[in-house]
């Protein structure tokens, strides 16, 4: 194990729209709050989501700008910031932030964070099954899907971002001293020449993660550098760690709009009530267009609530395969709920940048 030191900082009508069709698109600057539950206390918890954004706060009395945080390189500090270790073919960075007793682990390879803990409780769900050799997505944690969500387009499923090696440009700790993070980045030169024949574009993606007082924040943005346009999808892959999926209640997702995934792509208008939450008890694989900024998860069992804050990521996906062929052994004990753009893809010009951003606390 050695310690990361700033020589490391290197650098139908209503089908879904094909990646390639949108010819025009409103360029993204850098970046309400809603909650529900089955009885007054819990709806009033869920509804005090830290609202981070424009510096306000209401349940962790935090105070956080949204969105690219500035950090700053002090080699004297890297040793106490993070470390690197190996796992089977992969490099793993481990970045703590000890006065909100906070750790991530993220892997260089697909960008993963595979580990989340908070007061030394696992967050995240990782599959006894994860692949470490560097052949296949890293299965837990935050894979990212992009350029492309699922199967919609031109690439194999979710996109080259989760399989590539990404490279580790800075880690160090915003102006403030109040949270630590790291960038890390992947352009066009980094990619497997197949990938670049079936999406033949020049780009730079970064990737920061931030652990603070408001939990953890992940950042993604992308540049076009290239004269072409393209187009894309994108979602951060959550696969949140609960006690049994059929125990959790989901909020934020109260009749609003969705493709059914299981039945090729039906659409339904109107969504459903789901007042006390949307609980899954059967197979789901849902894509939810334009849901509230703010959702969340009440694991009863645990007594836990996962609330997320998301930015300039109009869409989010709910899945579980509940048990059916192929299911991941542990699939009882993850549910992912993915914020995204993926009904519209994002359309950059030459020169243009678009960025999204979510919060994860956890309660």
């Amino acid at each position: 194990m050695t310690s990361v030191g700033y020589r490391l900082a290197v650098v139908s009508d209503l089908n879904f729209v094909p990646i390639f069709s949108l010819s025009t698109r409103t360029r993204f600057n850098n970046c309400s709050q809603r909650g529900s539950g089955s009885c007054f206390g819990l709806r009033r918890k869920l509804g005090c989501v830290s609202c981070v954004a424009e510096g306000a706060s209401q349940s962790m009395e935090v105070k956080s700008e949204v969105g690219w945080k500035i950090l700053v390189t002090d080699p004297s500090d890297q040793q106490q910031l993070g470390r690197v270790s190996k796992v089977g073919n992969l490099e793993q960075i481990t970045l703590d932030h000890a006065p909100s007793n906070q750790q991530v682990k993220v892997f260089l390879f697909g960008a993963t964070v595979s580990s989340w803990k908070k007061n030394e409780i696992e967050r995240f769900f990782l599959s006894q099954e994860a692949d470490f050799s560097g052949q296949k997505p890293i299965r837990g944690g935050i894979p990212l899907c992009f350029p492309q969500f699922g199967p919609y387009g031109p690439l194999s499923q979710h996109g080259f971002a989760r399989i590539s090696y990404w490279r580790l440009k800075q880690m160090g700790t915003t102006q403030d001293r109040s949270a630590n993070g790291m960038i890390l980045c992947l352009s066009n030169q980094d990619l497997n020449p197949t990938w670049l024949s079936s999406w033949p574009f020049a780009f730079t993606a970064e990737y920061q993660i931030i652990l603070g007082f408001d939990g953890l924040q992940t950042h993604f943005k992308v540049r076009n550098d290239g004269e072409e346009p393209f187009s894309f999808t994108f979602a951060f892959h959550n696969y949140f760690d609960v006690s049994d999926v059929s125990s959790c209640q989901i909020f934020g997702l109260e009749k609003v709009p969705f493709y059914d995934r299981r039945k090729n792509d039906e659409w339904t208008e109107q969504g459903e009530e789901n007042l006390t939450g949307f609980q899954i008890v059967e197979p789901v694989d849902r894509v939810y267009a334009s849901t509230p900024n703010e959702l969340a998860i009440f694991d009863s069992s645990k007594l836990q609530i996962i609330k997320i804050k998301k930015y300039h990521l109009p869409d989010s996906t709910l899945w579980n395969p509940f048990g059916t062929n192929g299911s991941d052994p542990g699939w009882k004990g993850f549910l992912c709920l993915e914020p995204g753009a993926i009904k519209s893809p994002i359309l950059l010009k030459s020169g243009e940048e678009w960025q999204a951003s979510q919060i994860i606390q956890c309660e």
